[in-house]
């Protein structure tokens, strides 16, 4: 198993590069038994608080692909974090070895959901508009209270372009 899973995961490094932070690949291929952190929890009868190496996935016996992440803010509970979170397991049954074309897809998945753009619902769609009518409502507020003009606010911000002393058409060519 060792020689498929170092086969795998130099394909991997290889179709998907590696961190630019860092040289560890993007993905990588490993068995659940084979993943160990070390956690500081309760232990024992009586309970007590201590650092333990335990089993990444215990609740897991399968083939897993990770995916390298940034260190994770408010996990002060394991002590060696490897920047590696599960994306995929293959859980048909217990021996399953995940073949390239059925990694490719997941890793291709897990790609696309990344860079797709951000699709707004109904509810961040008013907030938005709401939030550009206040907008809105203040200009014209500031615009009232200090008494400037709607055409010299424009020109301020720029909106509007100002022609100094040109005479309007009067639909006869002056010589």
């Amino acid at each position: 198993m060792e020689t498929y899973q170092k086969i795998m995961n130099e394909r991997l490094k290889a179709y998907y590069g590696t961190d630019v932070s860092c040289s560890h690949s993007r993905f990588r291929l490993a068995f659940s038994d084979d993943l160990v952190e070390k956690r500081e929890s309760e232990f024992g009868d009586p309970p007590v608080k201590e650092v333990r190496e335990v089993k990444k996935y215990s609740y897991l016996c399968c083939w897993i692909l990770e995916m390298h992440c940034p260190q994770q803010v408010g996990m002060t509970e394991v002590k060696t974090y490897d920047h590696y979170e599960c994306v995929w397991a293959w859980n048909k049954y217990e021996y399953y070895r995940p073949v390239w074309e059925d990694i490719a897809r997941v890793v291709a998945a897990v790609i696309a959901q990344m860079t797709a753009p951000v699709k707004k619902n109904s509810v961040i769609l008013a907030n938005e508009e709401a939030a550009q009518q206040q907008h809105t409502e203040n200009l014209m507020f500031d615009i009232i209270q200090q008494g400037r003009s709607f055409l010299g606010h424009q020109l301020e911000e720029g909106e509007a372009v100002s022609f100094a002393n040109v005479k309007p058409f009067t639909g006869t060519k002056e010589s």
